[in-house]
């Protein structure tokens, strides 16, 4: 057999095997191998796989994002709540400073009128005893005038009920007196003027013309 018919019988068994078996030069023109295309169909699941898993991932550190923003919401609530809390109790503080404030200077007020009573008082009394002292020291005679002795015993009653000793009761030696007068001695003008006063705003006030014993003589209209 010549070597040309060999060849072709050759080629045409080759060929014929290859169709029959599968064969990669005529399967995958690429030139890849069924072990490299194997391979490569495992990557794109493993890939796949990875990529699934990404995306598992992704979403529950999408759901861990959620809820650590949710606990944020929670806390910058929280917080607003307690400087509202801090506002309304600083509020209060600042209330009950002002009315400690107040309360103080009141006090202090009450203090002070009190004081100044006190001292007014100390006065006032200073002066009633000066005045009763004054009062007890007067030797006093009233005289019946134009009312009798009547008029006389009231008015000896009202100057002792003013604190007033009265020594001497008896009747004017004239009846021409207007209004009640009280005559006073030389240095009881002012004590006659006080009782004067007490007597009533017509009440008439003389210096003594005549000599006495009494600093006061008081005689009725």
């Amino acid at each position: 057999m010549k070597r040309g018919t060999m060849l072709y019988l050759i080629s045409v068994c080759l060929i014929s095997v290859c169709l029959l078996s599968g064969c990669g030069a005529l399967r995958y023109f690429d030139g890849s191998s069924d072990a490299e295309i194997k391979k490569f169909s495992m990557s794109k699941k493993e890939l796949q796989k990875e990529v699934e898993n990404l995306q598992s991932g992704h979403e529950a550190l999408r759901k861990v994002v959620s809820q650590q923003q949710s606990r944020i919401e929670t806390f910058e609530e929280k917080d607003r709540a307690n400087l509202k809390a801090i506002s309304e109790e600083q509020t209060r503080i600042e209330s009950l400073e002002k009315e400690k404030n107040d309360i103080l200077e009141e006090n202090r007020q009450l203090k002070a009128a009190a004081a100044e009573k006190e001292v007014v008082r100390v006065e006032q009394l200073t002066q009633e005893k000066t005045q009763a002292a004054a009062v007890k020291e007067l030797r006093i005679k009233v005289l019946a005038g134009n009312g009798g002795l009547p008029a006389a015993r009231k008015m000896s009653k009202k100057l002792q009920d003013l604190g007033y000793k009265v020594e001497r009761l008896d009747r004017a030696s004239a009846t021409h007196y207007k209004s009640d007068t009280v005559f006073y001695a030389k240095d009881s003008e002012k004590g006659a003027r006080e009782l004067a006063d007490r007597l009533g705003s017509e009440t008439v006030v003389k210096p003594l013309t005549w000599p006495s014993m009494f600093d006061i003589i008081a005689v009725t209209k």
